[in-house]
């Protein structure tokens, strides 16, 4: 019996009828979709009108090409009910656990295909016993320990190559190529050569050293000074490059939940409630799988000798120093961050590169709450 014949069942009064006979001429599925659930729109039974509705579903996911869906919704009946996928592509699935990928799989029949990157971000757990038991391993990643063949995708397109540098020979051990368009002479142009001719410290990657100190909230971290000096930064190239970097993407990240929430107080404060429309703040989990043309990147730990804590995850590392595109500024207390083997490296590499600029405080006095006064950046 097909899934109109089945419908018609349903609908026992007369009236009811009559939406099918638009849906004969009615040659838009979801013009379709939506005449058949007016239809039964008027019955009380919730059962009917829920087979009807998973009935109707799986009839359109049976007449595309192309389906589109999250690992959760990959489980719903409708997608169940409907006929085996030829390929199955699961896209960032080392964020995701291996029970959560399983029911995307079993809609395929032929092809699966995990596409995600490892040295970033796993699956967020909030369980310690779980990470104890691998739960938090992805199934791209348990294939991958297990020998599986896996197909690296070695041309980036996304940074720069000083951007780059770093990244390519610390976790992909020198595997990542840049791409034709990074390594042309004019990418980024007219705003990198803007940025570099106004501000002759900066460099498409550069560690702002500045002395502050954390502060704890609860759970999470806060670097007040940190803070005061991106939105000094970013006064500072919106005012010299004459706007252009309110049309190109900006965003600040940070490790922590506290200094986020601050970074939102700190611009909300400067240019109200059009902050958002200039500047992205998010978390660096939050900011992951996505890019900027600059992005700012707030360290928050300052104290020294006691460790890093969150920030020693070298790949919350990876995904903070692979965002941007043309810029990407790193403010940190470096005598703090070098605790860590891999900090110690990035502000090595940064000393060879001439990529560090220490921001100067001593002596300069405190204005108003918490506010640090900071040197014009276009002459150090």
């Amino acid at each position: 019996m097909c899934i109109y014949e089945q419908l018609t069942l349903r609908m026992r009064p007369l009236y009811q009828l009559l939406p099918f006979v638009s849906l004969l001429i009615c040659s838009n599925k979801l013009e379709r979709y939506n005449l058949l659930l007016s239809a039964c729109s008027s019955s009380t039974d919730r059962n009917a009108k829920a087979m009807v509705r998973q009935q109707i579903e799986t009839h359109i996911l049976d007449s595309v090409h192309i389906v589109l869906t999250t690992l959760g919704t990959a489980g719903s009946r409708a997608l169940e009910s409907a006929a085996k996928f030829e390929v199955v592509v699961v896209d960032e699935a080392a964020q995701s656990v291996e029970p959560a990928t399983l029911p995307a799989l079993q809609l395929g029949s032929s092809h699966a295909i995990l596409v995600g990157d490892p040295q970033q971000l796993p699956a967020t757990i909030f369980s310690v016993s779980g990470k104890t038991t691998k739960y938090d391993r992805s199934l791209f990643q348990r294939l991958e320990e297990a020998g599986h063949t896996v197909h690296m995708l070695n041309i980036q397109y996304r940074m720069h190559p000083e951007i780059s540098d770093f990244p390519r020979r610390i976790f992909y051990d020198g595997n990542l190529m840049d791409g034709p368009n990074v390594r042309h002479p004019d990418y980024g142009n007219p705003l990198r050569i803007t940025v570099t001719t106004h501000f002759k410290s900066f460099r498409p990657f550069t560690i702002l050293d500045l002395e502050s100190s954390e502060e704890r909230g609860g759970t999470s971290l806060s670097n007040a000074a940190e803070a005061q000096l991106a939105l000094h930064l970013y006064k500072a190239l919106d005012k010299e490059t004459s706007g252009m970097v309110f049309k190109s993407k900006v965003a600040i990240i940070s490790p922590y939940a506290q200094q986020v929430a601050l970074l939102r107080r700190t611009f909300f404060a400067a240019f109200g409630d059009g902050y958002e429309e200039r500047i992205e703040i998010n978390t660096v989990d939050g900011f992951q799988g996505r890019e900027s043309g600059i992005v700012i990147f707030s360290c928050v730990r300052a104290a020294g000798s006691r460790g890093i804590g969150f920030l020693s995850d070298v790949r919350r590392m990876n995904v903070a120093l692979t965002r941007a595109k043309h810029f990407l500024f790193v403010i940190a207390r470096c005598q703090s961050i070098v605790v860590n083997p891999y900090w110690r490296d990035l502000v090595k590499h940064a000393r060879e590169t001439n990529s560090i600029v220490p921001i100067p405080l001593q002596g300069l006095p405190k204005t108003g709450e918490g506010k640090q006064p900071f040197p014009d950046l276009t002459k150090l």
